[in-house]
């Protein structure tokens, strides 16, 4: 939960710039406001409004902390087009997921919306091989706390997390788009047949349609439970920016079985930034939007079950010994669950 006086800041900046009072920015702590833009992934953003307003001298705090995430940036796209030139010289399909390339749809400037890492989707075929290619240019595996447990991106996000030995910068390399408890299998084998072949600086990738794009930042956002404003906010403006596919999304939605997650998102942003409430409890607005849509009822409950009320279920990130067990313990009952849903 944000705070409320932060909360406020952050929507007078963005959409209320002329209800700013340069008295009241100057009260503010400006320490405490960096880090919670930072845990919203809305640095670059809130900093870009402030220096078009030219009200006032911007904050040492605030100014270092944006330029250091621009050059983070910075080096993460250049990072993103040597990982892919050295795929393409391996023949290995790969597909950039957010970053630099969302940004450029949604604000048009590559720099603006904040990102802390590279994510890659790679064939599940090649998988191996392109692990192999991260290996070879100096990345290495981000190693989870128990020994053979499966990590939370493994488990959740169908990645490897790999960080670089002398940059540190990180990358999520994915087979998959979501775990099969957020979208059927099918979504990520739409995602690649209606992807768009790019080529930037010598790299060729592919990126997703502009209907994939807006599924999967809505699928983002639902699985951060509404925690990053900066996701909402993504929701938000790509439903501004391209009202064009609103009924394509909707129709892509209910073949994928994900009408609930987009509906469910697309509550939350407008609540945030159209109404200017704080985003309310994830499973209070799931049930909203579920009982005002009669199209397949069952299956929303069978999935709201798999979500919420099977012990430690999808969304557990093993972080000790003692979950590690419990896990154990209450798989089999968890498959019997299923089974009798099912």
């Amino acid at each position: 939960m944000i705070e409320s006086n932060h909360f406020e800041l952050i929507q007078k900046i963005l959409f209320n710039p002329e209800k700013l009072n340069v008295n009241s920015l100057e009260q503010v702590n400006w320490q405490e406001f960096v880090i919670c833009l930072r845990q919203h992934s809305l640095l670059s953003l809130v900093y870009n409004e402030l220096i078009s307003l030219k009200k006032f001298a911007i904050p040492e705090s605030l100014n270092s902390a944006a330029q250091a995430s621009a050059i983070l940036k910075h080096l993460l796209q250049q990072a993103t087009l040597q990982i892919v030139r050295q795929l393409n010289q391996c023949d290995i399909s790969v597909l950039i997921l957010k970053g630099f390339l969302l940004s450029e749809l949604l604000y048009q400037d590559a720099l603006l919306r904040d990102s802390g890492d590279i994510d890659l989707l790679v064939p599940a075929n090649r998988l191996q091989d392109a692990l192999q290619v991260l290996s070879d240019l100096g990345y290495r595996p981000v190693l989870s706390i128990l020994p053979g447990a499966i990590s939370y991106d493994q488990k959740i996000n169908h990645a490897y997390e790999y960080e670089h030995l002398e940059t540190g910068l990180k990358v999520d390399l994915h087979w998959a788009l979501v775990e099969r408890y957020y979208a059927e299998p099918a979504y990520t084998e739409a995602a690649w047949s209606s992807a768009v072949d790019r080529e930037l600086a010598g790299a060729k990738f592919k990126t997703l349609s502009l209907e994939q794009n807006y599924l999967l930042i809505c699928l983002q956002s639902f699985k951060d439970r509404w925690a990053s404003l900066g996701h909402l906010l993504d929701v938000y403006n790509f439903e501004r920016n391209f009202k064009t596919i609103t009924s394509d999304v909707k129709l892509l939605s209910q073949k994928l079985d994900l009408e609930l997650v987009v509906a469910a998102a697309s509550q939350q942003a407008n609540l945030v930034f159209e109404c200017g409430q704080q985003p309310i409890n994830q499973i209070s607005s799931e049930f909203t939007v579920l009982l005002s849509s009669r199209d397949k009822f069952a299956n929303k409950v069978r999935s709201l079950i798999f979500r919420y009320l099977l012990p430690f279920g999808p969304d557990l990130c093993v972080k000790s010994r003692f979950q590690y067990w419990l896990t154990f313990i209450f798989k089999p009952l968890r498959v019997i669950f299923r089974a009798i849903v099912q």
